[in-house]
């Protein structure tokens, strides 16, 4: 449940994660990275991981809602700002892991 880093991708390879490796992550898959299996809010995720193909394709996955937009993530993560503690720094760092993994 810790907060995803820029680096968190390149560590776990450069680590040796194995083929087949599962990885569970909450509230959010790493970020550009599709799941496997969601189980709101809980996101399987077995390696080698799959990139998603746009930014947009990835908002659609998380909410699955067929045509969303990374807009739409970032404002439901702002609407359960309460809950789920995220905040602006938290979606301004996000925008950025995502921009340096998606086009």
């Amino acid at each position: 449940m810790l907060p995803e880093s820029q680096d968190d991708f390149d560590e776990m390879y450069s680590n040796g994660i194995k083929s087949g490796t599962r990885l569970i992550k909450h509230d959010l898959p790493l970020i550009g990275y599709l799941p496997d299996k969601i189980d709101y809010p809980f996101y399987r995720m077995t390696f080698p991981l799959h990139k998603a193909r746009s930014k947009d394709h990835w908002a659609s996955i998380i909410l699955e809602k067929k045509n969303a937009t990374l807009h739409e993530l970032w404002r439901e993560l702002y609407y359960y700002d309460e809950s789920k503690k995220y905040g602006k720094r938290d979606v301004k760092r996000m925008q950025k892991i995502i921009s340096s993994r998606l086009s």
